[in-house]
C-alpha cells in the first residue's frame, strides 16, 4: 500500500471521558491506566515515518486501501506497543449486533450478539522492486492489551442494510463522516446519549482460530430509543502517553475506526426474541468475559429461559 500524508490538524481527537467510563469486560475497571492527574497539557511531536517513500521503476500499481489509513499517517506517536514496531492499527467489526430491545431500567437487555471488533496491526515492508506494502500482522501473541481502549458512538439510520458504512473526508463539510448506501451520516447527528451500559472497554486476549489475537468486546450496550442504528468504533492507546499528561480538554488521538452493520432496536411489544448463541459469542465467554449465552432460541413470550447463563469473573 502506497502511503498518503496527512497532516497532524486532520486526525480526530477524542476529549476524554472521566475515569469511570472505563471498562474492561474481562478485568473491571481501568481507569488507572491513565485517568489519573489531569494536571498537565497532553504534548507530542510526531516522530519519523515508518518507510521512506522510494519512486516505483514503472507507473504506480495501487494496493488496496485501508479506510482508516490516514487517522495515522505521517505522524507516529512516541511510546506505545504500536508505534515503537512501526505498524498501523485497524479495525474490524468481527460480529455485529442484529437487535435489540428498548432500554428500560427494571428491563435493560444488551444487543444481541454482542458487538465485537478486532484490532488488528499493519507493518510496511518495502517489496523487490522498490514499491511499500502494507503487510497483516496475523499473530499477536507478544502484544499486550493494557491500554488499548475502544469506544463506540451511535449513529441512527434510515432502514436496514447489508452494505457496508463508508468513512467519508469531506473538505466541503467537515460534518459528513460517513455514508451507507444513498444515505450521509453527520458527526452532528450521533445518538450516542442515547447509549447506556459499557461504551468504553479495554481490549481482550485470548486465542481464535490458532492465533493469539486482541478483541474489544461490549457485552453491555443497551438503546434507550427505538429504531434503526450503526455503530462507530474508535481506537485509542494510553499507553503512549505518561501518567499526567491525558488533559481532558485536549482529547486523544484516534489511532484507527470503523463503522458497524445496521441493527434493530424494538420496542417491548414488537421484540421478537433472541436466537441461540453465536459461536463467537460462546467462544469468547470461556476466556470468562461477561457475556449472556443461549443454548437455545428466547421467544418473547417465554418465562425465565433456564439455557441463559452469566459468564462473569
Amino acid at each position: 500500500m502506497f502511503h498518503h500524508r496527512a497532516p497532524e490538524s486532520s486526525r480526530p481527537r477524542y476529549t476524554v471521558p472521566g475515569p469511570a467510563a472505563f471498562s474492561d469486560p474481562t478485568h473491571g475497571s481501568v481507569a488507572e491506566l491513565g485517568g489519573h492527574g489531569h494536571q498537565q497539557r497532553m504534548s507530542y511531536q510526531p516522530g519519523p515515518s515508518t518507510a521512506q517513500h522510494r519512486a516505483p521503476p514503472e507507473p504506480t500499481r495501487r494496493l488496496p486501501r485501508s479506510p482508516d489509513a490516514d487517522l495515522v499517517r505521517g505522524a507516529q506517536l512516541p511510546g506505545g506497543q504500536f508505534a515503537s514496531q512501526g505498524l498501523r492499527p485497524g479495525l474490524v467489526e468481527l460480529q455485529r449486533p442484529k437487535l435489540g430491545r428498548k432500554y428500560a431500567v427494571k428491563d435493560r437487555r444488551p444487543l444481541d450478539p454482542p458487538p465485537i471488533v478486532k484490532l488488528q496491526a499493519y507493518r510496511t515492508v518495502e517489496t523487490r522492486r522498490g514499491w511499500e506494502e502494507e503487510k497483516l500482522v496475523e499473530d499477536y501473541t507478544s502484544f499486550h492489551e493494557l491500554g488499548l481502549i475502544c469506544y463506540v458512538d451511535l449513529f441512527e439510520v434510515p432502514e436496514m442494510s447489508d452494505h457496508s458504512t463508508v468513512p467519508v473526508r469531506s473538505p466541503d463539510d467537515p460534518d459528513i463522516v460517513a455514508r451507507l448506501d444513498d444515505f450521509v451520516i453527520r458527526e452532528s447527528n450521533k445518538r450516542t446519549v442515547a447509549m447506556a451500559g459499557e461504551t468504553f472497554v479495554q481490549a481482550a486476549r485470548l486465542e481464535h482460530r490458532g492465533n493469539i489475537v486482541l478483541f474489544f468486546i461490549f457485552p453491555d450496550i443497551s438503546v434507550r430509543t427505538e429504531g434503526i442504528f450503526i455503530l462507530r468504533y474508535r481506537f485509542f492507546d494510553i499507553e503512549i502517553f505518561a501518567p499526567g499528561e491525558i488533559h481532558p480538554t485536549e482529547g486523544l488521538p484516534v489511532l484507527a475506526e470503523t463503522y458497524g452493520g445496521t441493527f434493530e432496536i424494538y420496542s417491548t411489544k414488537d421484540f421478537p426474541g433472541l436466537p441461540e448463541s453465536t459461536e463467537l459469542t460462546k467462544h469468547v465467554a470461556k476466556y470468562n468475559i461477561r457475556v449472556n449465552v443461549r443454548e437455545s432460541r428466547r421467544t418473547r413470550n417465554r418465562g425465565q429461559d433456564e439455557s441463559e447463563s452469566r459468564h462473569s469473573n
